[in-house]
């Protein structure tokens, strides 16, 4: 059963469930239009990097002669590391090492003055009747560009203007198929960015409910195992339409249950099986870890754990009394798709990422650290508050 491969991304395309449109959008262009890049956005965990997998198998199937670069953001903290990675890829491919362009004055490293010499290099290893297509995947692109931050502005244009060259001037046969989780800021106001202008943006959102108990369903077909109304209801509710935690509920509900007859689970089962040792699940801890560590900011947390302690749904209009960094870390999470609206009250759309937080062993001293008690002013209920966090 795929499922037991889980957390790991998807890498067969008959274990990759629904997004059907969006996978036959990435083959159309990478397939069809000359150099279109393809971007897909979304956030952790909802699986930018399976649909990445199978659009790339898809390509090798239609067409053989495809050379797919694949390239992870680890180590790639510069120009020169990025285009490094790249020729080590393709020598790797070609069974070819790239010489050219060792610096004896940089300890034999390679360099890349301008994205011109780019285009040489890849020629030069590729062979002379080369007719193929060039498919140049990078997943997390993002985490690439803010790395080259780390070393200045000027790094970062260089990144950017190699990006521009393979969009809009090389020569090579080559197409850019990158996931990020959000789009960078510099490549959608600072810097004028022919990715962003150019791409097939592919925006990966939460499952809709019925989509999502159809996953559910597939995921259960192997088993014997099926969920009464209620308790499919609360595995819908908990995961919040995110592919992640209905793979981390599911896999909970099924581990160490063989059912050799029908079996029919119960609401109460859900509540006090399942859920329990999801939130006991390593798989948990380290997702949610790594999503509220590195990907909230320090004012999306708070209003996170402010509507997690308080249990319930909370006012707009009493996190905007916050001030403005409430004001818009509120409007980000919910563009993000970790909350809903109902009327004017907000909740978390996750609802496990909730019950994990409220059960987290840090979540008091994180409260205590984030001033979080105190960040909205405790008389809530006179002032009307713009959506900026102003008292109008």
């Amino acid at each position: 059963m795929f499922l037991m491969d889980f957390p790991n991304a998807v890498t067969n395309p008959a274990n990759f469930y629904n997004r059907q449109s969006e996978f036959e959008r990435a083959m159309q262009v990478l397939l069809y239009r000359k150099r279109v890049p393809v971007l897909v956005v979304g956030e952790r965990r909802i699986g930018k990097t399976s649909l990445q997998n199978v659009v790339i198998e898809g390509i090798k199937t239609e067409c053989s002669q495809a050379k797919i670069l694949g390239i992870e953001p680890r180590g790639c903290h510069s120009v020169d590391s990025f285009f490094e990675a790249i020729l080590q890829r393709v020598g790797a491919l070609l069974n070819q090492k790239a010489v050219a362009y060792r610096q004896p004055n940089l300890q034999g490293k390679i360099h890349l003055e301008t994205p011109d010499q780019f285009d040489r290099m890849l020629q030069s290893m590729l062979p002379a009747d080369f007719d193929g297509k060039i498919l140049l995947c990078v997943d997390e692109f993002d985490e690439i560009v803010r790395q080259a931050g780390k070393n200045g502005k000027t790094e970062q244009d260089r990144l950017f203007g190699l990006i521009h060259h393979l969009v809009e001037r090389t020569t090579l046969p080559l197409s850019l198929f990158l996931t990020v989780t959000r789009l960078p800021e510099l490549m959608t106001t600072d810097f004028p960015s022919s990715l962003v202008a150019n791409a097939e943006i592919i925006e990966l959102l939460p499952l809709e409910k019925r989509v999502a108990s159809g996953m559910i369903e597939w995921l259960l077909q192997d088993r014997h195992i099926s969920l009464d109304v209620d308790a499919q209801e609360v595995l819908n509710d908990m995961a919040g339409g995110h592919p992640y935690f209905i793979k981390l509920l599911v896999s909970n509900l099924v581990e160490e249950d063989q059912c050799a007859e029908e079996k029919v689970v119960t609401v109460d089962e859900v509540w006090n099986r399942v859920i329990p040792r999801a939130l006991e699940d390593a798989r948990a801890a380290y997702a949610i870890s790594n999503l509220y560590r590195a990907h909230f900011t320090p004012s999306e947390k708070k209003v996170l754990l402010y509507i997690v302690e308080r249990g319930e749904p909370v006012e707009g209009s009493e996190l905007r009394k916050a001030g403005s960094e409430a004001s818009y870390a509120l409007r980000s999470l919910f563009k993000r798709n970790y909350l809903i609206e109902q009327g004017d009250k907000y909740l978390i759309r996750i609802r496990f990422l909730d019950y994990w937080l409220r059960h987290w062993i840090e979540f008091d001293e994180e409260l205590e650290r984030l001033g979080v008690h105190d960040f909205v002013p405790a008389d809530t209920s006179s002032d009307i508050v713009d959506e900026d966090g102003n008292v109008v």
